[in-house]
């Protein structure tokens, strides 16, 4: 996940370089708009829960809170942002034991 990378301290550049070049741009513009809204997305995920989940499914929580907050800027439906990141959760084997607490939360 690239906010897990970031977040551990590695560039942007070096995060994305595991994703694939036919879905760089996008993934890109998704975690430049992330980037601009984690403190925010942090704030909202510390009044969520009382204790901060594990690394990854915090970032796939921050990511989703940080597209959803406001409706008018976020870039997909709020009911889209939610199916997908508890989706994402199911499929991942570091994350699929979080993905209610991250339903829960959002």
């Amino acid at each position: 996940m690239v906010l897990v990378a970031i977040r551990a301290g590695r560039s942007g550049t070096a995060a994305m370089e595991g994703v694939e070049p036919g879905l760089r741009s996008g993934v890109q513009a998704l975690v430049f708009h992330v980037l601009r809204w984690l403190g925010r997305a942090q704030a909202l995920r510390q009044r969520l829960a009382k204790r901060t989940p594990p690394a990854q499914a915090d970032s796939l929580l921050c990511t989703a809170l940080a597209l959803a907050w406001r409706e008018e800027g976020a870039p997909y439906d709020a009911f889209t942002l939610v199916d997908q990141a508890v989706e994402a959760a199911k499929r991942h084997p570091d994350t699929r034991q979080q993905a209610n607490f991250i339903n829960a939360c959002l």
